[in-house]
């Protein structure tokens, strides 16, 4: 125990992205059982749905439960006033419907609401000084939130070392904040997930929108059964809004990389380096929606299928046979690091992988020793 705490102590020292917060006065107000983080940015209009929802989940858990979330957005974006007004009207909306809230100290703004059965904690990175670097973007958003979380957990205001991470487009499970194992030994959980049409739009199961999101989600799932089918260790989907970390493991990979997307892609795959995922039988609704939030993802990824599919340009996976090239390195990288034999280990990569690639695989060796 005494390890996980100086490791904890030592990232927070050296590698947290900490928010400029006043953050004493929380001591009065927990502990809480479990710690939530959400990233927010244009999502006026999504929100009071999340908030009443995390609101269900938390008294059905019979949990304590703080959540923290950052309204952010990029400097310099060419819809800074949109995005302005769509972020000041979240907080609006949020601090008009709390039962109660504070102003939290601090160089930026922020705020502390309580609402029935679960306490939010608010922070401005949507105004002029403080908006996040466009090349950091929803990386360096996360590595603030869970790094705030850990620094929580380190002091005791958390009583659960697991931070969950989601975004305001889904439906959490009423089970939700009981997804982390029981058991050591893990560094991640991924629930379950699935797509549907949002909430305002109901009857969009025949929209190009949705048939896209059909394509989308097809090729995230073809994805990872191709990686179980090659058994590679990263056999595992990378959703952000799917997320729960194990605190020392977060610590111990030192935090989110600091990018504007796949930031949940490369944690996960750093958490899996030091402990197993846990696949949870838990499962998040997300809602179906275009995004241009960040550069690529889902969002982005289904607006690019649909504008695809209206010019009459087909979608295309993966073919089959880079799963089977994989699936034959793989075995041959474990044959060399039984053997230690580079001959055998060449050998049967041209042995395996001639069938496949039509053409001898030794020149691939050839071009690497060169």
């Amino acid at each position: 125990m005494k390890d996980q705490y100086s490791i904890i102590a030592k990232y927070l020292d050296r590698y947290a992205s900490l928010p400029s917060l006043d953050d004493r006065r929380l001591d009065q107000w927990g502990p809480w059982h479990r710690i939530l983080t959400v990233p927010s940015l244009r999502e006026h209009q999504s929100m009071p749905l999340f908030i009443d929802r995390l609101c269900q989940v938390a008294k059905h858990s019979d949990l304590k439960i703080l959540c923290l979330i950052d309204i952010n957005q990029p400097e310099g974006h060419h819809h800074q006033t949109a995005m302005s007004n769509s972020n000041q009207k979240t907080v609006d909306l949020l601090v008009d419907r709390a039962n109660d809230y504070y102003c939290c100290g601090g160089s930026s703004p922020s705020y502390f609401c309580q609402f029935p059965d679960v306490d939010l904690l608010i922070l401005n990175h949507f105004d002029t000084p403080f908006q996040i670097p466009p090349k950091k973007g929803i990386g360096l958003v996360r590595k603030g939130l869970n790094d705030l979380a850990l620094k929580l957990i380190s002091r005791g205001i958390i009583t659960c070392p697991w931070i969950y991470n989601t975004d305001v487009d889904v439906r959490l499970p009423l089970n939700y904040f009981s997804s982390h194992p029981q058991h050591s030994g893990y560094s991640a959980t991924v629930l379950r997930y699935r797509h549907c049409p949002g909430p305002s739009h109901p009857f969009q199961w025949e929209e190009p929108s949705w048939q896209a999101m059909l394509s989308y989600e097809l090729m995230l799932r073809y994805y990872v059964l191709g990686l179980h089918h090659a058994g590679s260790p990263f056999a595992f989907p990378t959703i952000g809004s799917t997320l729960c970390l194990d605190g020392t493991a977060y610590a111990i990979t030192r935090g989110f990389p600091q990018i504007s997307a796949g930031e949940d892609f490369y944690m996960l795959n750093k958490l899996a380096k030091v402990g197993k995922i846990f696949f949870s039988d838990k499962e998040i609704t997300i809602y179906n929606r275009y995004s241009n939030r960040v550069p690529f993802g889902t969002g982005a990824g289904v607006a690019k299928i649909a504008k695809d599919t209206k010019s009459g340009v087909s979608y295309s996976l993966y073919h089959p046979k880079v799963f089977e090239i994989l699936k034959h390195l793989i075995q041959s990288c474990h044959t060399y690091i039984t053997t230690l034999n580079a001959t055998l280990f060449w050998q049967q990569l041209n042995d395996t992988l001639q069938p496949i690639l039509n053409a001898p695989f030794i020149k691939i060796k050839d071009y690497c020793e060169s």
